[in-house]
């Protein structure tokens, strides 16, 4: 027998229509500008726990915040990783084009598509947009009460250590006369 009738023949990958590869691509697109969104607002919600944190001055609560913010950052950042090439080839498919030193946001993607696709995503880029336009402000509010605390906290250590400069603080074994703990700094920032 000949060694070409003893070949196997492998399947060939399936091609995508470039209708469905198009629509697979858009609905990869909303999946990821919805979950952004929801993101964005869950961050609102624990910056606006962080502000009340601060006003209450619960370090402990701050830190906690400070944290599940990081969690959520990090999930937004590799959301935006998957959504670059998502629009990218959405562009490419498209036939947009497109600076490619520049970001080609989900919006002009958006305004090329044929509705039903189109209105959805504008709306989703739209919201999307505000929603990270409210966690900018809110994280400028916090980040200001943030400042006006830790000035506030130093101050405030400050005059406790002029205080415990004055005599009669100390015992005649030079310990201080009440076994209080003495905290020398806070810092809210980091």
């Amino acid at each position: 027998m000949s060694a070409a009738k003893h070949q196997t023949t492998r399947p060939a990958q399936p091609v995508m229509h470039p209708d469905k590869e198009r629509r697979a691509n858009i609905e990869l697109l909303r999946q990821l500008l919805s979950r952004q969104l929801d993101l964005h607002t869950r961050l609102l919600e624990c910056i606006d726990a962080k502000r009340e944190a601060i006003r209450t001055a619960d370090i402990d609560e701050v830190t906690a915040l400070c944290q599940r913010e990081q969690k959520i950052m990090t999930t937004l950042n590799d959301l935006e990783i998957k959504r670059e090439p998502i629009v990218r080839h959405l562009a490419t498919l498209l036939e947009l084009h497109l600076p490619t030193d520049k970001a080609i946001t989900s919006g002009t993607i958006a305004a090329e598509l044929d509705e039903p696709y189109k209105g959805t995503l504008q709306a989703l880029a739209a919201q999307l947009r505000d929603r990270i336009g409210e966690v900018k402000h809110a994280h400028s509010i916090v980040r200001q009460a943030s400042d006006a605390l830790n000035r506030h906290m130093t101050g405030v250590m400050q005059s406790v250590q002029a205080a415990m400069n004055k005599t009669g603080v100390y015992e005649r074994r030079g310990r201080l006369a009440h076994a209080t703990p003495v905290m020398r700094s806070v810092d809210l920032r980091s």
